[in-house]
């Protein structure tokens, strides 16, 4: 809902801004302090400091959320690539292990394959997350076994460099969603502490600077001045009560005496 503050002593009303119009609210107290910084200290508003202190950590909110945003991007690129050698490298593990198990399907879950029972087919898996798990356990059993009776295709140490590259930058995609997520919860809360600081220091310069009495000076700190608006039941008012003018008073009585002719009679 908008808030507005009128009086009949003033042509003016001020709109005040909605608590979700961050933008806005972010912009306007950057020209409201920037003004405010033009005034004798005493003449700023009680609520200037605190103003002052807010901007500054949402501006430090803002970049953060920046920065979460840039870091999950890169993760995510990251990550859509490493998945993509994961697949072949996994094609690779899986041709390996069932072809020296061909006769014993089942010995392939110790390198973490799973096994459909019915028909006894070493399955590789369909998800990043299931992929990341097969990488661990496969790399747990190689390495657990002699370095003579390792698979050499494809070589450990290439698994587990792919392995470390896929939980560095999982990590780090999801470090960076919950940062921006929480920075985006600072941000709302700041902004709508910044809102009502507004209000509280629009209704502050309207008492104390002009009476309370809007003025389109207030635009100085850049609140949203505007001529008020007219009901409509009041337009149908003055209408109905607005006398005719002397042109229309004219016009009538001229059609009136066009009707008459010289001798007073009708035509």
């Amino acid at each position: 809902m908008t808030i507005r503050h009128s009086d009949p002593r003033s042509p003016y009303q001020i709109n005040f801004l909605k608590p979700d119009q961050r933008p806005e609210i972010f912009a306007q107290t950057k020209t409201f302090l920037a003004y405010e910084q033009t005034r004798p200290p005493k003449q700023q508003t009680p609520l200037t400091p605190r103003m002052a202190s807010l901007l500054d950590r949402l501006n430090a909110a803002y970049s953060e959320n920046t920065e979460a945003e840039r870091q999950r991007v890169i993760a995510s690129d990251k990550l859509k690539q490493l998945n993509k050698k994961a697949v072949t490298m996994i094609n690779k593990m899986w041709k390996s292990v069932t072809a020296k198990y061909e006769d014993d399907p089942s010995e392939a879950t110790h390198w973490g394959f799973k096994m459909k029972a019915k028909t006894r087919n070493v399955l590789r898996p369909q998800d990043a997350p299931e992929r990341l798990a097969l990488l661990n356990a496969y790399i747990a059993k190689e390495e657990s076994q002699p370095e003579k009776e390792r698979f050499r295709v494809p070589k450990l140490a290439q698994a587990i460099e792919l392995r470390d590259m896929l939980t560095a930058n999982t990590l780090a995609y999801q470090t960076g969603q919950t940062q921006k997520e929480n920075s985006f919860e600072a941000i709302k809360a700041l902004t709508f502490e910044l809102c009502e600081c507004l209000q509280g220091a629009g209704i502050h310069l309207l008492g104390v600077d002009y009476y309370f009495k809007p003025t389109t000076q207030l635009q100085n700190w850049g609140y949203d001045v505007t001529l008020k608006r007219k009901s409509s039941t009041a337009k149908d008012t003055d209408e109905e009560a607005a006398p005719d003018s002397p042109a229309d008073t004219a016009s009538t009585n001229g059609a009136a005496d066009a009707a008459v002719d010289g001798n007073g009679s009708s035509s």
